[in-house]
């Protein structure tokens, strides 16, 4: 009897023991994070007397919660708000307005099933919470990831609950819904308009016009000869392929309650001063679009880019986050999903789009951090 207990033991237990190593074999493989690819670097040498002309705080969340900036000229860290494991995400962050104040999504990662829009002062004083929402921004894509702050007035904009759009050739998949403007005095939502795309809008500094991206019927831009021939409107609406409908840059006015068609493209980024709009194309290619004659986009670069720029603080002036300078030891990402593994740490960097001159003003930042700048005076 005890030895077929011992068979029956051997029958049943082994083949367990074998699932079980193999189960924790699969997933510990799994699991494991796949290596940064080999990092990229723009040669150049830097240039540092570009930060000295600029006046202005760079806002960036800091996990769990926390949100930090670099202060322009003198490049001082600053903690705006401390992070915490008890925390919940914060999925959006603007810059500063000339108020000193920044706005945040308090997103939800708690369980809680709700969200809030809430302003601080960027000496972290005075957090108030300007509406608070059931959903989820990250997966029920019930507001944007993008939020932008005029520098005088009291307003903020943002994309509300969005929708996929489900692009073909080439394949894309992008989340549209309503531009939404908010008074944070009020707490009141003051102006919408439809079909707005989540990428960078960008306030002009009167601080009741907007630039911001609209999906639109590709026939329409056309038929109201929208696009110009020249080589440039055709590259941006070639990478567009075969969808049917298309980016375009619109310029809402919050105080007349209109729009203008401004250009084809999209993420438009609104010069401090004015005068100049960087738009892209799919591909990320940038477009500097003259406000006299918006008509013309000249193709621009500099070096290191990587996707949007997020400040424009003059008509000559870039921040952006880029690659690291030749030189700099590369570092990854770290509290990486097991699905995708660590990604090669960015800069931030300042440009002189008159010789291409830059110059690092972070040495290293995560490139799925949320950031955002303003002019401070």
């Amino acid at each position: 009897m005890k030895k077929i207990l011992i068979i029956v033991g051997v029958v049943i237990g082994v083949p367990i023991i074998l699932v079980a190593v193999v189960y924790f074999w699969f997933f510990s493989s799994f699991n494991k994070p796949a290596p940064a690819k080999p990092a990229q670097t723009v040669d150049g040498v830097e240039d540092s007397n570009l930060a000295k002309s600029l006046n202005g705080l760079i806002v960036y969340d800091a996990p769990i919660g926390g949100i930090k900036g670099i202060s322009l000229p003198d490049l001082k860290e600053i903690t705006i708000r401390k992070s915490s494991d008890g925390n919940d995400a914060v999925n959006a962050v603007s810059g500063v307005n000339k108020k000193g104040e920044i706005a945040f999504v308090d997103g939800n990662m708690n369980g809680k099933g709700e969200y809030s829009l809430k302003m601080i002062s960027s000496d972290g004083s005075g957090e108030r919470t300007i509406f608070k929402k059931e959903g989820d921004p990250l997966w029920d894509h019930s507001m944007g990831s993008y939020l932008s702050l005029p520098q005088i007035n009291s307003y903020v904009a943002f994309v509300g609950k969005m929708e996929g759009k489900d692009l073909k050739n080439p394949n894309e998949y992008l989340y549209v819904g309503p531009l939404e403007i908010w008074d944070t005095d009020k707490k009141a939502k003051i102006a919408s308009v439809d079909n707005a795309l989540d990428v960078n809008f960008s306030w002009f500094p009167d601080g009741e016009k907007i630039a911001y991206t609209k999906m639109v019927p590709r026939d329409d831009l056309i038929k109201n000869k929208y696009v110009q021939e020249n080589e440039e409107d055709g590259v941006i609406l070639k990478n567009y392929g075969d969808w049917s409908i298309v980016p375009a840059v619109f310029i809402y006015d919050v105080k007349n309650n209109s729009e203008t068609f401004f250009h084809i493209g999209m993420s438009p980024i609104v010069s401090g001063d004015g005068k100049g709009i960087i738009l892209n194309d799919k591909n990320y290619n940038q477009f500097l679009v003259d406000m006299n004659d918006s008509k013309k986009a000249i193709h621009i670069s500099w070096p290191g880019i990587w996707k949007d720029s997020f400040g424009f603080p003059n008509e000559s002036t870039v921040i952006y986050m880029g690659l690291l300078t030749t030189g700099q030891t590369p570092r990854s990402t770290e509290n990486n999903s097991p699905l995708v593994g660590a990604k090669n740490m960015l800069s931030v960097k300042v440009v002189d789009l008159r010789t291409g001159k830059f110059q690092t003003l972070i040495d290293y930042i995560d490139p799925r951090r949320n950031i955002g700048f303003g002019i401070t005076n």
